[in-house]
């Protein structure tokens, strides 16, 4: 009896990670602060006026940046943690990017070359997509380096790449917690690989 082989990688976020969703709470959390410093400050408790007679007072624009903008940060906070990656999962045909909303597959058939590039050679890597619904949670899309030229990144942290070329020359870097056991895993399955 044939037991498909499956193995699942974490890849947990580290501190550049986190930046984003944090910085997208404290601006949001900023703008609340903003819209209602004037009531605390002004009006408070003293004068008897509620909440609501107070933004009866305020403008338009003023409540569009005060109580519209926190929500649309928190509704593209809340869409992006949906979409974010998770992890990679190593089965015996494919390797598996795990948490996006459409999960990428790479078939190992088609991997050519595997490389450990350090932090250091991948640190000038730019983002070059449109879309930032991914890079909130971490650097997800398509990056350029000028020595690597165009890649594709599903990476968590800044440490711990793996860097797949595949035979049509796509590069593909991922990160994983335990990226020796990935590498040796994925060179067990398929010893074809050439690692550089």
């Amino acid at each position: 009896m044939f037991i498909p082989y499956m193995k699942k990688y974490i890849s947990s976020p580290d501190g550049v990670a986190k930046m984003g969703p944090f910085t997208i709470l404290a601006l949001s959390l900023s703008f609340v602060a903003m819209g209602f410093y004037p009531y605390l400050h002004n009006y408070g408790n003293h004068s008897g006026m509620g909440i609501i007679a107070y933004l009866k007072l305020m403008n338009l624009e003023f409540i569009a940046a005060t109580m519209v903008a926190p929500v649309v940060l928190w509704a593209l906070l809340i869409y992006t943690y949906k979409g974010r990656m998770l992890g990679v999962t190593l089965t015996d045909t494919e390797v598996i990017i795990d948490g996006l909303r459409k999960p990428a597959a790479i078939n190992i058939a088609d991997i050519a070359t595997m490389a450990q590039p350090s932090p250091r050679d991948l640190m000038m890597a730019r983002y070059t997509g449109s879309r930032t619904k991914n890079s909130i949670w971490g650097f997800v899309g398509p990056f350029y380096h000028k020595d690597y030229g165009p890649m594709q990144w599903y990476c968590t942290k800044r440490k711990n790449y793996v860097l797949l070329t595949t035979t049509a020359n796509n590069k593909i870097v991922l990160t994983v917690d335990d990226h020796y056991d990935f590498m040796h895993s994925l060179l067990q399955l398929q010893p074809g690989i050439k690692e550089i």
